[in-house]
């Protein structure tokens, strides 16, 4: 909708001037009809439709007396997207009426579809309208729409409009999407939307906190949201599970802003309360000045610049020990002015599971709000980063990934060639000189010219049932996870990549938990054609995966990430200075490091599920050594004598590559965290198990093998 006039010649202050009176106009519908007000990309669509004037045209169809209206509007370019399907009839129906819509989307230069979604809903008998929201995977830009609707089983026609390209206006853009949640369009915002460049953003009212979004993967689509300290706490009593849902994104990854914290941060103490935050036991050395405030866990960033060797917002936020990440000369800006060394002027931060919650103090001056300065901090800041899709997760699943190749299953889907050389070369001996002698001593030379084709099919069958046989006829899966648990809160949070390799393809394709986000990741030669590639999606009691998700004898990778309530933790008692482990992962525990609420580290191995284990004492030294040669270890490359999976076809456009590696997504900081030098290990009361599989992660195959798999699990806990 709003795409013409971005790309307009129309003058800056004139776009701006249409997109606040957008915006507003957004709102005031929002509040009668919609849930949320937005000023963003997609639209509302209606069928049937006819041109002005038609005769006898009443906006229902002849067949069923029915019509659709889909709105596909939302902020963001990747994630789960929320779209909204209402049926209305002409009159209260007369008994129960099923209806299904078939909902497809993809880029407007080809007609294939990216994404085939089928939702279902229940007209119920004496009613005349129905609304309800399924969300659909974007993965791609998202150019035209279409839908088929069918009623108890049978398409109507009437229903299903013939569209090629209805224009939807989601494209791909390096900037970044918010969500606001406020009374009112405050200057905060209305500074972002004047001197930032967002590629959408979502506004609603903060008072009516039913429409806050009901689940988590609603902001999977955001890259941040912005709230106020009174709201989250009053969130917490009036609405505890939607309210629960916006901590878990944040807990999977997502950025919460917090504005007007008042002076030197005063309503931290609301935060705290509101998402359950502990306190450290430690002081940072960073700033020993303001020690109260590192002592409850938050953190000034230094504002270096976001490239600092070996250090990343990961290990800042859980503090270090190294001093040194204030010894590189200070920044100066264009006029030469030396410009802060932390962000104390701006924001405090610290880390939320695997996400960010950063408070922005009170403006010094009420009159302006400086937005420019705000952001110029966080870029400069190692939470630059994070506000972005594609720098959090390491990958857009429209293009290719250059890490791809890294993360392939050893010794399946690669051509046996000592085998195939030996097999050829056995063939290339027995067709000419063998099969020449026999027939020629025989004297039947003729019967070459049936011998040789036969031989040669037959060699070719034996080649491929070799190959075949090799790799197997099911499903293999190396995964690579990290599963974060806050033991007293039953909440955690999983990422996974996930590499599959199927002999032959499962007729049913994936089966995923409803609370579970799926992204590919392309090879790095991907071009834009086979990233659109058809994939069908259902929801039910389960994310059906069915078509185009996994192929036979194809390398195949995803992203998973999961955030739910959980009761998986493992138990520790103390008795006699001694520290006792039971094991309620529901896997085997490999390695174990824990620190107790002293500090004192121990360790254990090899635990089975439910086991209960005396730890044995350990220091710190040996104890983070441990773990750092096992995820070194197991630091994804690639295969002996692959090159980088790079495209050399000269015909086909550069950007249509990959230019995202995984390395640079979460999961590997979360992950390259344990094993940095600057990193101070395992804060007070928490350990980090190797296991032998990923307790919170779902490989969407129940008769899936995994081979060479690396789970980790990082918790917090409290002795029983």
């Amino acid at each position: 909708m709003l795409d013409p006039l971005l790309n307009s010649r129309l003058p800056r202050n004139a776009k701006i001037a249409f997109l606040l009176s957008t915006f507003v106009g957004l709102i005031l519908l929002g509040s009668t009809n919609q849930n949320f007000a937005t000023a963003a990309s997609g639209h509302t669509q209606t069928w049937p439709t006819a041109k002005r004037g038609t005769p006898g045209f009443t906006g229902f169809t002849k067949k069923n007396g029915l019509h659709i209206s889909v709105d596909s509007t939302w902020a963001g370019n990747r994630g789960y997207r929320p779209v909204s399907f209402t049926i209305s009839s002409a009159n209260p129906v007369l008994g129960d009426t099923q209806i299904t819509v078939r909902f497809s989307v993809g880029p407007n230069w080809n007609t294939r579809k990216a994404m085939i979604v089928e939702h279902d809903l229940e007209l119920l008998q004496g009613t005349s309208q129905v609304t309800s929201t399924t969300l659909i995977p974007q993965y791609t830009d998202w150019q035209y729409s279409n839908w088929e609707v069918w009623v108890d089983g049978r398409l109507d026609e009437e229903l299903t409009p013939n569209l090629r390209g209805s224009m939807l206006g989601i494209q791909d853009t390096n900037y970044s999407s918010l969500f606001f949640i406020a009374k009112d369009q405050h200057a905060y915002f209305q500074g972002f939307l004047q001197n930032q460049e967002f590629d959408t953003y979502a506004f609603t009212n903060s008072s009516q906190p039913y429409q806050l979004p009901e689940d988590w993967k609603y902001y999977t689509c955001f890259d941040f949201v912005f709230v106020y300290p009174d709201d989250l706490k009053r969130w917490s009593v009036t609405t505890p599970d939607r309210f629960a849902h916006l901590l878990r994104w944040v807990r999977g990854g997502g950025n919460l802003w917090i504005v007007e914290t008042g002076a030197e941060y005063k309503k931290l103490d609301l935060i705290e309360e509101a998402l359950a935050l502990e306190t450290l036991n430690e002081v940072n050395e960073i700033d020993t000045v303001h020690s109260k405030m590192q002592q409850r866990g938050w953190q000034y960033l230094p504002l270096n610049g976001t490239q600092i060797e070996g250090v990343d917002a990961v290990i800042t936020l859980e503090g270090t020990s190294k001093s040194a990440l204030n010894d590189k000369k200070s920044p100066t800006d264009i006029e030469g002015n030396v410009l802060t060394d932390d962000s104390r002027n701006h924001f405090v931060a610290r880390s939320y599971g695997m996400g960010t919650v950063v408070a922005f103090s009170d403006s010094t001056n009420k009159s302006s709000y400086d937005t420019d300065a705000m952001m110029m901090a966080i870029n400069r800041s190692l939470l630059g980063n994070r506000i972005n899709w594609q720098s959090r997760h390491g990958n857009d699943p429209g293009i290719g990934n250059v890490a791809f190749g890294k993360f392939l299953i050893p010794d399946v889907g690669t051509a046996p060639v000592i085998e195939f050389q030996l097999l050829i070369s056995l063939f290339i001996l027995t067709i000419g000189p063998l099969n020449y002698w026999l027939l020629k001593r025989r004297h039947q030379l003729p019967m070459m010219l049936l011998t040789v084709p036969v031989a040669a099919l037959a060699t070719t069958v034996i080649l491929f049932a070799y190959g075949f046989v090799a790799d197997g006829f099911g499903v293999r899966v190396r995964a690579r996870s990290l599963t974060m648990i806050d033991q007293q809160l039953g909440e955690s949070v999983s990422w996974a990549r996930l590499s599959y390799y199927a002999g032959v393809a499962p007729s049913n394709g994936l089966s995923m938990p409803l609370d579970t986000v799926v992204y590919p990741i392309l090879p790095a030669s991907t071009d834009s054609r086979s990233a659109n590639q058809i994939r069908e999606f259902h929801w039910s009691d389960e994310q059906k995966l069915t078509k185009g998700w996994l192929a036979s004898r194809t390398p195949t990778q995803y992203i998973t990430q999961s955030a739910r309530a959980s009761s998986i933790k493992i138990s520790f008692t103390s008795a006699d200075e001694k520290l006792t482990a039971t094991n309620k992962l529901g896997t085997k525990i490999l390695t174990l490091v824990v620190r107790d609420h002293k500090g004192n580290f121990y360790s254990g191995s090899d635990i089975e599920a439910d086991q209960i284990v005396a730890l044995e004492p350990s220091d710190s030294v040996q104890a983070m050594l441990k773990l750092r040669k096992l995820l070194t270890d197991n630091v994804p490359e690639f295969p002996p004598g692959l090159e980088l999976d790079w495209p050399s076809r000269r015909s086909l456009n550069f950007n249509d590559y990959a230019y995202t590696q995984h390395e640079d997504s979460l999961l590997d900081d979360y992950l390259g965290a344990i094993i940095s030098p600057l990193s101070t290990g395992l804060d007070h009361s928490a350990y980090i198990a190797i296991t032998a599989e990923g307790p919170e992660v779902s490989l969407g195959l129940e008769d899936a093998t995994e081979s060479s798999s690396f789970h980790v699990v990082r918790g917090t806990w409290t002795y029983d």
